[in-house]
């Protein structure tokens, strides 16, 4: 991998990160499509409309790219979840980071479709980086009552429910097929509502329910109409009680 490749990211410009982000959007999508063999430095190039060159200039080689879309999901997914989980008190119309986030992940679920079933160390690193992140959030009360890690197996069940998110990633698809939609943000939505529905009592708490929620109908508005609708009391984080 080159020099280039090897640099932090502060060390880009503005223009420069734009172009790795717009070649990294396409990487994504033609990895998903053809594979990480099968995709070329010359299609993702075109893909990206910039030359084969300015893609070797910032990633190197196909296999320092793949790394770095790699790099770039896990910090989607992550930076996703972290938003979400800070959404308890700020007005959601103040804000369009979680929608935006929202928008990145549809491109972005194919590619871990694909890495998943490819048998890649990419899904073992993802596997192991959101369960700690995920056991943070159960046992520092961020979301819920705080589960206590020497009486509750608290890694099991961090373990356990970064499975069991996955999972719906492998079958995202299939999932798709049986509920017959077409839309992939209809499909989102059901997604996410459905997993609100099914989180625990036992590590969700109800406002942090009633706030998904209410951002998932937030999203839902914002994307029928182009602006989300005025935020409820309760994800302001207060109410009328």
């Amino acid at each position: 991998m080159s020099d280039q490749a090897n640099r932090p990211e502060q060390a880009y410009s503005d223009e420069e990160q734009s172009t790795r982000e717009q070649i990294l959007r396409a990487a994504t999508r033609e990895f998903a499509e053809h594979g990480f063999r099968g995709a070329s430095i010359r299609g993702i190039a075109s893909a990206a409309g910039v030359s084969p060159g300015l893609v070797q200039h910032h990633f190197g080689t196909k296999d320092g790219l793949r790394e770095a879309c790699d790099q770039w999901v896990m910090f989607l997914l992550k930076d996703s979840q972290h938003l979400l989980l800070q959404r308890g008190t700020v007005p959601l119309q103040d804000d369009d980071d979680v929608f935006d986030r929202l928008d990145d992940i549809q491109p972005m679920i194919d590619y871990l479709i694909m890495a998943m079933s490819s048998g890649s160390e990419s899904a073992a690193k993802w596997f192991f980086t959101i369960t700690e992140y995920t056991h943070d959030a159960l046992t520092s009360g961020r979301i819920g009552p705080a589960l206590d890690p020497e009486q509750d197996d608290s890694w099991a069940i961090a373990a356990t429910q970064t499975a069991m998110a996955l999972g719906i990633t492998a079958f995202y698809r299939t999932i798709q097929q049986a509920l017959n939609i077409d839309d992939d943000t209809e499909m989102l939505i059901r997604i996410a509502r459905a997993r609100a529905i099914l989180a625990s009592d036992r590590i969700v708490s109800e406002q942090t329910r009633a706030t998904l929620n209410e951002i998932i109908d937030q999203y839902a508005e914002k994307r029928a109409t182009g602006k989300p609708p005025p935020a409820s009391d309760t994800a302001n984080g207060t109410s009328d009680d």
